[in-house]
């Protein structure tokens, strides 16, 4: 197989050098594997009337099955066909909901329907046959997709004396496999059990946690919620870096990671999809992987780093079969073998095209340039 030269860094300015710069190769050892993009840059939307700072591209993520990628253009919702690389513009009334799987689904909003912007806490989750959870900064709200609100559960009534303000917006939310339940945490250390028919079925209270933020005093913000697949746990990360494993009855299984200090606030983690592993970024230090039993198992060592501090993460997760890791920055997309070696680094932007992620299962890449003229870019991964 032919030997390719080192990756750059970053990619090159202007969308041709920045394509071919992507073909550069994954290498490990004597293995090669090129990234192609598919076919020339699609024009997705056009506004001619506003200027570059105010059209943006932001990749939103894919539809059940992973076939289609969501993405905003503008103020509207578009869509690319992985398969057909058709572009489509949505109506102004199309919003997005989350399935418990991780993937989006598509709902047409009545008038009245409460916009996604009046939720700048928490967003839709769909939940099961035609109901969606919806997780708002006061209250969580069951309705039809048709808009009829079925009940409206204010989470200040469930809080204790003097809990009740501001302050306890939710910070994290989850739902579960079947769609019936839904994790919602807040700060002080409080994460709650919801059902999805608006029911509050458990409070967990006390995270055994210190934290340095004056605003935590009694618990750490919860930054990070996965139900177990074992359907019988959760997993729950705060705002000091430390990680906290509850039996859904309420008894906490076991708390571990890193004590609060300066460079563990706002951590992003994941849950391994067979719920073995964790993934936990903090805001500066290395990403880390953890197993459930308490135990440090690999950091992520950025070979090309030469000392420097790593990147702020913007989001961790791990690929659909679990077999790879995606630690996303400001700068570039990394992914990561389960063993903590870089597979592959790109770039996040250039003068010709801002990339917006990989498909759950890794396969894909979509960028798209912002601008009056919206042009996406598809790119296919081996």
């Amino acid at each position: 197989m032919a030997r390719c030269a080192p990756c750059p860094q970053g990619l090159p300015k202007g969308l041709a050098a920045a394509l071919l710069a992507l073909s550069c190769c994954l290498s490990t050892g004597e293995r090669v594997l090129a990234v192609e993009p598919v076919g020339d840059p699609i024009r997705a939307c056009s506004h001619p009337d506003l200027d570059a700072a105010q059209v943006s591209f932001d990749g939103l993520g894919y539809l059940s099955g992973g076939s289609v990628f969501l993405f905003s253009c503008g103020n509207r919702l578009g869509r690319l066909d992985l398969g057909s690389r058709r572009v489509e513009v949505l109506s102004a009334d199309t919003h997005l909901a989350g399935r418990p799987d991780g993937s989006l689904v598509l709902i047409d909003t009545p008038a009245g329907f409460p916009q996604e912007s009046e939720f700048p806490e928490g967003g839709y989750f769909s939940a099961e046959g035609q109901r969606l959870a919806i997780v708002g900064p006061q209250a969580l709200e069951v309705r039809l997709v048709n808009g009829e609100l079925r009940t409206r559960s204010v989470y200040a009534e469930h809080l204790d004396g003097g809990e009740a303000d501001a302050s306890m917006a939710p910070s994290a939310m989850a739902i579960a496999a079947d769609g019936r339940s839904v994790l919602i945490g807040f700060p002080r250390g409080l994460a709650q059990l919801w059902g999805v028919n608006g029911t509050l079925r458990h409070s967990f209270r006390g995270f055994p946690v210190t934290s340095a933020d004056p605003a935590d005093q009694g618990g750490g913000t919860i930054r990070f919620l996965a139900f177990h697949p074992d359907g019988r746990s959760f997993v729950a990360v705060s705002s000091d870096g430390r990680v906290h494993h509850w039996r859904l009855e309420g008894a906490l299984i076991r708390t571990f990671g890193t004590a609060a200090t300066a460079d563990t606030r706002m951590p992003r983690a994941d849950l391994s999809p067979d719920g073995t592993l964790l993934l936990v970024a903090p805001m500066e230090g290395k990403p880390a992987l953890w197993s459930l039993q308490g135990e440090r198992l690999q950091e992520l060592t950025d070979p090309q780093a030469g000392g420097l501090p790593p990147s702020p993460p913007e989001a961790v997760r791990f690929s659909r079969d679990g077999s790879t890791l995606q630690v996303q920055t400001l700068d570039e997309i990394q992914i990561w073998s389960r063993q903590g070696t870089l597979l592959q680094r790109i770039s996040r932007s250039s003068h010709g095209a801002s990339l917006a992620g990989l498909s759950a299962d890794g396969r894909w890449l979509v960028g798209g340039s912002p601008g009056p003229e919206v042009m996406v870019q598809l790119w296919k991964l081996p």
